[in-house]
């Protein structure tokens, strides 16, 4: 049986069965993600790999093995095994046998070369809000996480992407909802220039319409045709 996850002073842990699937551990344990967490293999002695399994048990199928100094980014660790990222399998933090040993120990070069891929990725969003309440950056995915700041109109940030409505700031320290507030607060992308869209027709219809608001019932204020090409800021 599941219990709730808990921090025990280190990287967020969840007890499971060792029937849980790799994909319901990530569900649980995702809002602590740390895109740059990167883990280097050390091995001594005779070890020639370490072992990586489909789940958190010795006894489980091995997926892969990986050799004296590879480094592989990980979501976190659950009770002596680490996860990696993508959620394809454990390996055990440390192990050894008679022919030496092998532990897997954080790489500060490798998040730093991570942390500098994912800025050149990451998309500029800004604050859009419409009353007088700000827009919160939380801990983690879900109104029930600590509030970490509040952002004002015509605030600016980076962010990596997206998880089920949440954007996440690109430095990993936070989680903003794209719309909150019955929209009053939302995240938008900036103007892009370069970002053409061409609309496209099928059946009878002779027109796409152009309004004042985001809102069918906003006032029309133009109509195009098929194949016509417009520039776009975002959505």
């Amino acid at each position: 049986p599941k219990t709730p996850c808990s921090s025990r002073g280190g990287p967020p842990h969840c007890c499971l069965s060792s029937s849980s699937s790799v994909f319901e551990l990530w569900r649980m344990t995702r809002q602590h993600f740390q895109p740059h967490q990167m883990w280097e293999v050390h091995m001594t002695g005779d070890v020639t790999g370490h072992n990586i399994r489909a789940e958190p048990d010795t006894r489980s199928d091995l997926v892969g093995s990986v050799k004296h100094g590879r480094t592989l980014m990980m979501m976190g660790e659950v009770d002596g095994w680490l996860v990696l990222a993508d959620g394809s399998g454990y390996s055990k933090k440390t192990g050894s046998n008679s022919s030496g040993s092998s532990t897997w120990v954080r790489s500060a070069a490798a998040e730093k070369a991570a942390a500098e891929k994912v800025a050149a990725r990451a998309e500029k969003w800004q604050m859009h809000l419409t009353g007088n309440t700000g827009h919160h950056i939380r801990a983690g995915p879900n109104t029930q996480s600590n509030v970490l700041k509040t952002v004002e109109h015509g605030t600016t940030l980076m962010m990596m992407g997206e998880v089920d409505g949440w954007l996440v700031l690109a430095d990993g320290s936070g989680y903003s909802m794209k719309t909150a507030n019955n929209g009053g607060s939302r995240w938008v992308q900036p103007f892009q220039p370069h970002q053409m869209w061409e609309v496209h027709m099928t059946g009878d219809v002779t027109g796409h319409n152009i309004r004042a608001e985001p809102d069918t019932r906003s006032d029309l204020v133009g109509s195009v045709k098929h194949g016509r090409t417009l520039m776009m800021m975002g959505e």
